[in-house]
C-alpha cells in the first residue's frame, strides 16, 4: 500500500515545479511584452527623427523658391521702374528694391531658424523614444528575473515543506 504522506509529498513537489514552470513561462512573457513595447519605442524615434529631417528639406526648398520669386519680384520691379522712366539704380527705387531683397532675405533665414529648431526638436523627441525603449527593456529583463526568482523561491518552500513533513 502507498503511504498517503508520499502521495501528498509527491503532488506538492509536482504543484511546486508546475509553478516554478508557470512562473518562468511568466516572466519570459512579461520580458517579450517589454521587448515589443521598446521596439515601438524605437520605431517612433525614427519616425520623429524622418520628420525632422522632412521638415527641414521642405523648409530649404521653400527657402529657394522664396529666393526665385524675391529675384522675380526685383526683375519685375526693375521693368517696371524702366517702364515709368524711374531709374532703378538710384535714390528712392533703389532704396526700395534693397529694403525688398533684406525682407525677402529675413523672411528665408527666419523660416530655416524655425525648421532648424522643429529639427532639433524632433531629434530631442527622438532620443526620448530611444532612452524609452532603453528603460522598457530594463525593467522587462527585471520584472522576468523577480517573477523567475519567485518561482523558483516558491519551489524551494514547496520541498522544505514537504521534507520537514517526512521528517518530522
Amino acid at each position: 500500500m502507498v503511504d498517503p504522506v508520499m502521495i501528498s509529498a509527491g503532488t506538492q513537489i509536482a504543484g511546486g515545479l508546475l509553478g516554478a514552470v508557470g512562473s518562468s513561462k511568466a516572466g519570459n512573457a512579461q520580458a517579450r511584452i517589454a521587448e515589443y513595447k521598446a521596439r515601438i519605442d524605437e520605431r517612433n524615434a525614427e519616425s520623429a527623427l524622418i520628420q525632422g529631417r522632412h521638415s527641414l528639406l521642405i523648409a530649404k526648398a521653400d527657402s529657394l523658391e522664396d529666393t526665385r520669386d524675391a529675384f522675380d519680384l526685383a526683375r519685375s520691379a526693375g521693368a517696371y521702374f524702366a517702364k515709368a522712366g524711374v531709374v532703378s539704380g538710384t535714390g528712392t527705387a533703389a532704396l526700395v528694391a534693397a529694403e525688398s531683397a533684406k525682407r525677402a532675405d529675413e523672411a528665408i533665414a527666419n523660416n530655416l531658424y524655425n525648421a532648424r529648431v522643429e529639427a532639433l526638436a524632433m531629434r530631442e523627441r527622438a532620443l526620448g523614444f530611444q532612452m524609452q525603449a532603453g528603460v522598457t527593456r530594463a525593467e522587462g529583463a527585471a520584472r522576468r528575473d523577480a517573477v523567475r526568482g519567485e518561482g523558483i523561491a516558491s519551489l524551494l518552500g514547496t520541498v522544505g515543506s514537504v521534507a520537514g513533513k517526512l521528517y518530522t
